[in-house]
């Protein structure tokens, strides 16, 4: 009876945990590419660093001894936390950054955030503007810790305070969901899925909070989130069962299991809301679509996505960027920027190998070739070539629809992440 016990306990755990981690069978997950390896131009692939914050004018001494005396008469007046002290503040950390000392100009920038919070509210839109400025200090001076605590700040002012989602403070949002991004692909202590998570949740709240935003708003948030159910989607299955699983794995495995229904969701929306944008913002939703259901394994429907797409850049006479588009195989997902911010500090300089192979009609990689060019660069050429074999290719688009071909040469490097 024990032993029965045994076998019926053991049968439901399988089934269980095929249901739970199990993503749908038609995909080639997890992802490797933008995970394991991606695409590089062989003679620019180091990544950028970001431009150092540089200005044509420099205060003068007595520009900041005037702004000080503002600061100290304000003071005077109306007391340590006054309001009309926060302005004068702001004045003055613009000219010390002239002078270039950045550690008082984030003091009085700091100062000038506490005094809004104190006199306008914990939550209060006009702290907004200098939390932005805020983070352009600190990432021009690489003080990612800083950075990462500022961004936070920023998306709880948006959230808490019931802030609009306006075109202004846009990009500040994108870019802590990027933040979070970048932690969940860099770190290595084990808490890296908590990031993934949170950017999701964060994403999440913020389109509901852009329900009456206007379209191109909706529309950059909700590919922000799409980059994070591509993630979440490509993720390694989750070890452990039910409650074994911490909770952070256990919601990302309730959010995986909808992940593929909840992108095509999400990208109808965004047709709907712009309908009566130009033929190419809608083409490319469309073409966003169209890779969504084609990594996901639903051939047809991707392709009816892509000829609406091409029929709305055909009106457009946009044939360049259509060519760009379908003329040949492009790697799935097609997120450059995704990638791109994701492995921002991967300085490394690490191996290009180069690789030609052909994409059939149903997007898979064949007849793969890959070259090492230096000795000791097998093993990293050998695992590419069976990463390419397991990755997804939107391949070339005619007015026939898929076809199989042409061979292509391109070039790709390891990255090694979670």
């Amino acid at each position: 009876m024990p032993y029965r016990c045994a076998v019926i306990a053991r049968l439901r755990y399988l089934a269980y945990a095929s249901l739970l981690f199990c993503c749908p069978l038609y995909a080639h997950l997890p992802e490797f590419y933008g995970r394991e390896f991606i695409r590089v131009e062989p003679q620019n692939y180091q990544p950028q660093m970001s431009p150092e914050n540089s200005r044509q004018r420099r205060s003068t001494l007595a520009d900041r001894a005037e702004t000080q005396a503002q600061v100290r008469t304000a003071e005077a007046a109306e007391g340590a936390y006054g309001p009309g002290i926060a302005d004068p503040l702001t004045n003055l950390a613009e000219l010390q950054l002239e002078r270039g000392d950045t550690d008082d100009a984030v003091a009085s920038l700091q100062r000038a955030i506490q005094l809004v919070r104190v006199n306008d509210g914990l939550y209060s839109e006009s702290q907004l503007a200098l939390l932005r400025r805020l983070i352009d200090i600190y990432r021009a001076n690489g003080l990612y810790s800083e950075l990462g605590d500022t961004y936070v700040h920023y998306y709880q002012v948006i959230i808490n305070g019931k802030q609009s989602v306006t075109a202004e403070s846009l990009p500040g949002l994108l870019q802590y969901l990027d933040w979070e991004r970048q932690l969940y692909n860099t770190l290595e202590n084990g808490q890296q899925r908590i990031h993934l998570l949170r950017a999701y949740k964060s994403n999440k709240l913020l389109l509901e909070q852009a329900d009456d935003a206007a379209p191109s708003v909706f529309l950059s948030l909700a590919m922000s989130q799409l980059k994070n159910l591509y993630l979440i989607l490509g993720e390694r299955s989750l070890p452990g069962l039910g409650r074994d699983l911490p909770r952070v794995e256990q919601q990302l495995a309730t959010i995986q299991r909808v992940a593929e229904s909840s992108g095509r969701r999400l990208l109808k929306e965004c047709l709907a809301r712009m309908r009566d944008a130009p033929p190419e913002q809608l083409a490319r939703v469309h073409l966003e679509q169209g890779d969504w259901l084609l990594w996901n394994g639903r051939h047809q429907s991707a392709l009816r996505q892509y000829s609406q797409a091409r029929a709305l850049m055909q009106a457009a006479n946009a044939s360049e960027e259509l060519a760009s588009w379908f003329d040949e195989p492009v790697e799935l997902p097609d997120e450059g920027d995704l990638w791109a911010s994701l492995h921002e500090h991967n300085s490394r300089v690490l191996v290009v190998i180069e690789a030609s192979f052909e994409v059939s009609y149903k997007g898979e990689a064949r007849k793969v070739k890959v070259t090492a060019t230096a000795e000791g660069q097998d093993w990293q050429a050998s695992r590419i070539k069976r990463m390419l074999r397991e990755s997804h290719f939107r391949p070339r688009i005619s007015n026939n629809g898929y076809e199989t071909g042409p061979r292509v040469t391109r070039h790709y490097r390891l990255i090694g992440i979670n």
